[in-house]
């Protein structure tokens, strides 16, 4: 032994025979260094007095495996002494803290008799997470293997999902312990892991297995883990036309800080200082509600989804028309597909692997593809699992919604009414453990515009485009003359079925029953060209149902809780009263028009250009929802939303308004079109192909969702 050697734990026992045995564990400090997670050895060692303890034989090693030996019991058994210990070699699992498995089992012995002849190795992590690089080497994590003995093989094993036993084994790295002597350090055979790592792999159940010449081995077991990956991508700059947007991947948009900029740009200058959404609806007739609304400080959403099935959930990923097929991108959007996105399955047989089967460099039918929408789409996965204490409802407590957006535009010319828009998909899926329905779902669009010197900026509503709207009528600060006009128009509203009015309820039970309920509308969820269009019989897409401005000076109309929240969105104020726009603070109504007959749940739906209708009076800053709904959010069917922001800029501000909302109508049209345009740069008016066959729904275009 060495002095740096420290005894641990020591005991005393005698035999009928008068002899004494000493038993000590010894923690040895050489090995503390070879590792990030500070890990000491304990071995047993003993020595025997036959003198009642005048003295006493040289000490003796009992046991020799470089991990715990420890918490003994001696027992004395005629002239003979046993001892029992505890050992991490082999045995019962236990988790500890660095998600591996380490087994536990007791062994007996007698001192003097037994010797730990073939100890076996062990295996211990270099941190306490698994980490994963990019294609081509997904496992990168490297091991640290002890054994006073040569290491003769380090394996990894695992039960794929056609039940197969797969075993995939590690090489040595060049490198000598300190102590031993031995190689010791080992990592993965690159290339060999790819095709056996695929992502549904990272949720099973496997095992590490180390083996000595000396034929002893060790086995670590890890339980259904979700390996991390490093370098998440957290926020982005959405650039592919006019309109620069930053976002995060928790749901919020412009408002984040990229490269020392922030907020949604045009032209160099800020048009949107915060994006967000809000829903609400009931469960077991209970009132719930979340929100991302980062300029009221409301972050109810988090990255990721809510089983983190991929290792990289919560990441951004990015796709581009102007990529090579086949590049990293598409390689990377596996890690989407296992969190839940879109893919052309161009092989049919149900699994994303983009390969270039003819080798020819560039994408043909019968390949796989990403879900890429226009020139740029960026896609991330977000759920509601900020616990209620961080909450500012903290009432409210997570439900299991996840949310999967994606952000997607044309470059378009400078003709192209798709130079100053992007589209925002919000699919949106129910995934309560408990398998309850969210009824009467109200869904908004939250946004705080800052159109240049934010202080003069005025909303309107637009309901035959299905738009709010942002204006000057003035000349700005920043912007000048020509202030451009900022449009949020839902191009496709969620999936709704309506007795009576969608359907012919034949049984009377209030729900659509194919086979049984007759058809009367038809809903679409618009998916590209690559991918197609799905239809619902019996349903119909609701349209903006209902709009609200926050004007901070206002009594009425402030931040809101999730019952204020609730009432805005029926389009009520925030205490459920329905709004008078004969003597609204802050309107009026113009141009002869009789204030009684004004619905009252589109704020501002006037005609600003026209100066006629009801009309915000005054400009200063303002928050505005744009509302859909009602629908039904049952577990495991996505329900899709989606938006164009439109920033529309003309020869003067109430120019900006007329262009965009001939913006807003062809974005409605183009999106109907399954995001088509004609030869001229106009939207086509035929529908794309209806995809009614979706044999594993819900999520018919990623066929590892069952």
């Amino acid at each position: 032994m060495s002095l740096s050697d420290q005894i641990h734990k020591s005991k005393v026992i005698n035999t009928d025979s008068g002899e004494f045995y000493s038993v000590m564990t010894m923690r040895k400090e050489e090995l503390y260094v070879q590792s990030y997670t500070p890990y000491s050895n304990y071995e047993l060692y003993f020595s025997k007095s036959s003198d009642d303890g005048n003295s006493w034989s040289d000490v003796e090693q009992l046991t020799r495996y470089i991990g715990i030996d420890s918490q003994f019991t001696l027992t004395a058994y005629g002239n003979k002494a046993t001892i029992l210990f505890q050992s991490d070699r082999g045995g019962n699992n236990i988790e500890l803290a660095n998600s591996f498995s380490y087994p536990i089992k007791f062994y007996m012995g007698v001192l003097g008799e037994n010797y730990d002849l073939t100890p076996p190795p062990l295996i211990q992590k270099t941190n306490s997470d698994i980490k994963l690089s990019n294609y081509p080497t997904p496992l990168t994590t490297v091991f640290h293997i002890y054994d006073y003995s040569t290491i003769s093989e380090f394996k990894i094993r695992y039960t794929s999902e056609d039940e197969v036993a797969k075993e995939i084994y590690f090489e040595k790295l060049p490198e000598l312990h300190a102590v031993t002597g031995k190689e010791y350090k080992f990592k993965a055979v690159l290339g060999g892991m790819i095709q056996p790592f695929k992502v549904e792999f990272q949720k099973l159940n496997y095992e590490f297995i180390a083996k000595n010449n000396k034929g002893a081995s060790t086995t670590v077991n890890v339980k259904n883990k979700v390996v991390q990956y490093e370098n998440i991508t957290k926020a982005a700059l959405v650039d592919v036309n006019k309109i620069k947007l930053p976002i995060d991947n928790s749901g919020v948009l412009a408002d984040v800080l990229i490269n020392g900029s922030e907020g949604g740009r045009i032209d160099g200058n800020v048009f949107l200082f915060s994006g967000g959404f809000a829903m609400t609806g009931y469960v077991d007739n209970e009132l719930i509600g979340n929100a991302v609304m980062s300029a009221s400080r409301i972050y109810d959403y988090k990255p990721g989804s809510v089983a983190k099935t991929s290792p990289k959930s919560g990441n951004i990923f990015i796709l581009k028309s102007s990529e090579t097929p086949f590049g990293e991108s598409w390689r990377e959007w596996r890690y989407a597909v296992a969190d839940g996105a879109n893919f052309y399955d161009g092989d049919n047989d149900g699994v994303y692997n983009p390969i270039d089967k003819n080798g020819n460099g560039i994408w043909d039918a019968n390949e796989d593809k990403p879900d890429l929408i226009g020139d740029y789409t960026a896609w991330t996965c977000l759920n509601d699992g900020t616990p209620s204490n961080m909450r500012r409802w903290y009432e409210q407590k997570p439900f299991g919604i996840e949310i999967k957006q994606s952000v997607f535009g044309w470059e378009g010319g400078a003709d192209n009414f798709l130079s100053e828009i992007l589209f925002v998909r919000y699919s949106i899926e129910n995934k309560n453990h408990e398998n309850k329905t969210i009824e009467d779902v109200y869904f908004s669009i939250v946004h705080d515009p800052d159109l240049g010197d934010y202080n003069d900026d005025r909303s309107g509503t637009d309901t035959l485009s299905n738009s709010t709207f942002t204006y000057q009528t003035q000349p700005d600060a920043v912007f000048g003359d020509s202030v451009p006009a900022y449009f949020n128009t839902i191009v496709q509203g969620p999936v709704s079925y309506i007795p009576g009015v969608t359907f012919v309820d034949a049984n009377s039970n209030g729900f659509y029953d194919e086979g049984i309920d007759t058809p009367l509308d038809t809903a679409y969820q618009m998916y590209g060209n690559s991918i197609g269009v799905r239809k619902f019989p019996g349903a119909k897409n609701k349209n903006l149902t209902s709009s609200h401005v926050y004007i901070p000076i206002h009594p009425i109309p402030s931040n809101p809780d999730v019952s204020d929240l609730r009432n805005i969105m029926l389009g009520l104020d925030r205490f459920g009263v329905v709004r008078n726009p004969c003597n609204f603070y802050g309107g009026e109504v113009l141009g002869g028009v009789d204030c009684s007959l004004i619905n009252p749940k589109y704020l501002f739906s006037g005609d600003p250009v026209m100066q006629s209708g009801w009309l915000q009076s005054y400009g200063i800053d303002t928050r505005k929802h744009t509302n859909t709904g009602p629908f039904r959010l049952e577990k495991n069917k996505p329900i899709d939303i989606i938006i164009a922001l439109i920033v529309k800029r003309g020869s003067s501000s109430l120019n900006s308004i007329t262009l965009g909302r001939e913006a807003a109508r062809n974005a409605i049209e183009f999106t109907k079109n399954n995001f088509s345009l004609g030869t001229s740069g106009k939207p086509i008016t035929k529908k794309g192909e209806v995809i009614s066959d979706f044999s594993n729904y819900p999520n018919p275009f990623n066929p590892v969702t069952k």
